[in-house]
């Protein structure tokens, strides 16, 4: 609301509010577009809410720049910046690639929290076994005048609440979408009777293996949050629901084998967080009354965990016993991180080795001979005029990036 007198200040606060609202949907119809966006025939015609929220979002990372916003930042937003700048690239073009980056932080770790969360209060059991667990890792003091403190390291979350990953597991399970694809590199017979000839192309869904009766039993439809759990297992079979130990190759939520999303300890911390701060302090209940699960028939090409077609309008309100609560949440140290797929299990790395194998699997690790290639297994020129092409096609760019 404005009021008389208020400022010039003012009333540019609420003009940048308005803005990153507009900005938002405009992403929103961007990535709805995708698919068109990707096959590049008269976008503008074809694609249309998505060519004209490219051009939005783009104008918004323009105005953030201009008003010196990734200065006052995070740290990763004003490396990106400052990158770019270096090498040339001008904040125009910049821009447009942050439409990309946009994309990449946003359209798997969105629906993933929107799911967990109806997932967690769908079902008043979760929701408790959920606030049983958190309340162990919960430190709390007082300030002199008697308000309480509530302080959770998230560090904790890693390996005090098995509970929480289960359940973070269980939706990655019912909700990813995702699909391998690798090279057959030789001519390979499986079981006996399934012949994959040398440089031939094998996609493995993981919508397919996630609802597989075979691999997960008889309640693989339903949604078990102790089911990654070793006791969600001895349970399951008392009640004999004919559930199966989850087969470490069969979860591929993240991938498989030697090539998993590089982003996965970032991103799993980042859900869980958001996640956890709604269960320890805030009650939600629909406003229908109900429960009811979105259908999601329009989730877009570039998404691995299914989107909602529809929004769930909610009542939210404060815990009863914590409303006057002050609540700190931090992030120690620690080389830890949330092994949520059995390759992380078996052979955890450091922070230090994910950068690395991040940095390796997008072929950006530099070497030593000219006539090296990259991870992608393309001649540096190559990949230069190949991301190059790309760029200048799919999100505007005015030139090749060098």
């Amino acid at each position: 609301m404005l009021r008389t007198g208020s400022g010039e200040s003012h009333i540019k606060q609420v003009s940048y509010s308005l803005c990153n609202i507009c900005a938002y949907h405009s992403l929103r119809h961007l990535v709805g577009d995708l698919t068109m966006m990707f096959v590049n025939f008269m976008p503008s015609i074809t694609a249309s809410k998505g060519y004209r929220g490219r051009e939005t979002v783009a104008r918004a990372f323009v105005d953030y720049y201009d008003n010196k916003g990734h200065e006052s930042g995070s740290a990763w937003a004003k490396n990106r910046f400052n990158v770019s700048i270096k090498n040339g690239i001008s904040v125009e073009d910049t821009a447009k690639f942050e439409c990309g980056g946009g994309i990449a932080i946003l359209v798997n770790t969105v629906p993933s929290v929107f799911w967990m969360l109806y997932h967690v209060y769908s079902n008043p059991l979760v929701l408790e076994d959920l606030r049983q667990e958190l309340s162990t890792i919960i430190l709390t003091t007082e300030t002199p005048d008697g308000v309480p403190i509530h302080k959770i390291d998230i560090t904790q979350i890693k390996t005090g609440c098995p509970l929480l990953t289960s359940t973070f597991q269980e939706m990655l399970r019912c909700r990813a979408m995702g699909t391998s694809v690798r090279q057959v590199m030789e001519d390979t017979l499986l079981d006996g009777k399934y012949l994959l000839k040398k440089d031939g192309i094998i996609q493995m869904p993981s919508r397919v293996i996630h609802t597989d009766q075979g691999i997960w039993g008889r309640d693989v439809d339903q949604f078990d949050h102790r089911r990654f759990t070793k006791d969600g297992l001895e349970s399951a079979r008392k009640r004999g629901d004919g559930a199966k130990r989850p087969s470490p190759a069969a979860f591929r939520a993240f991938g498989g084998g030697h090539t998993l999303c590089p982003g996965r300890h970032f991103a799993t911390t980042e859900i869980m967080t958001t996640v956890i701060m709604f269960v320890v302090r805030y009650e939600l209940k629909p406003v229908s009354g109900d429960w009811a699960a979105p259908t999601c028939a329009k989730t877009n090409i570039a998404a691995t965990i299914m989107e909602p077609d529809t929004d769930i309008d909610l009542l939210v309100q404060p815990r009863v016993g914590f409303e006057d609560a002050s609540w700190g949440f931090g992030l120690a140290d620690s080389e830890m991180v949330f092994a949520v797929a059995e390759e992380d299990m078996r052979w955890p790395m450091k922070r230090s080795e994910i950068i690395i194998k991040a940095l390796d699997s997008i072929g950006l690790m530099a070497t030593t001979k000219r006539t090296a290639t990259t991870g992608f297994g393309w001649g540096k020129d190559r990949l230069r005029a190949k991301r190059g092409a790309i760029m200048r096609e799919v999100w505007g760019f005015n030139r090749a990036v060098r």
